[in-house]
């Protein structure tokens, strides 16, 4: 019983290659993976079907409109404790610590004025020698 349906043409991997712009090895890789090939030997051979196959396969499929997103609901205890957060009284350093800062101020005030009262009586120093002069001295 003969077949009265004519064979499409067939390409080798390089002709196909050519014609779907890939390189031959991705030709092959995508015939084997998807069954579009026939192999004789070492030779891979396609036909028209199989390229036209080939070629939805590539295809890039549509894309969908994005679907929104959704938010997380807040529970209950959630929302008080995050508004017990923000209408809470914020509280100072304390008594303590201000009292400690306080002490340590007034330390550094008082040695400072011991130290301004060294140096009053000192001679002020003399900005118009040259060094020259300071060193022949």
């Amino acid at each position: 019983m003969a077949s009265t349906v004519p064979l499409d043409t067939i390409y080798t991997a390089e002709e196909a290659a050519a014609r779907l712009r890939l390189t031959n090895r991705g030709v092959i890789k995508l015939g084997k993976e998807h069954g579009l090939c026939s192999r004789s030997g070492r030779n891979y051979l396609f036909s028209e079907r199989d390229l036209l196959a080939l070629w939805q396969i590539l295809r890039e499929p549509p894309k969908g409109p994005k679907l929104p997103t959704v938010k997380a609901h807040v529970s209950d205890l959630r929302l008080y404790d995050a508004l017990q957060k923000l209408t809470a009284k914020r509280k100072g350093p304390g008594r303590s610590k201000w009292e400690a800062t306080n002490a340590k101020n007034k330390e550094l005030r008082e040695a400072t004025k011991a130290a301004v009262e060294k140096w009053k009586d000192d001679e002020p120093l003399d900005h118009g020698k040259s060094r020259s002069g300071l060193l022949d001295a």
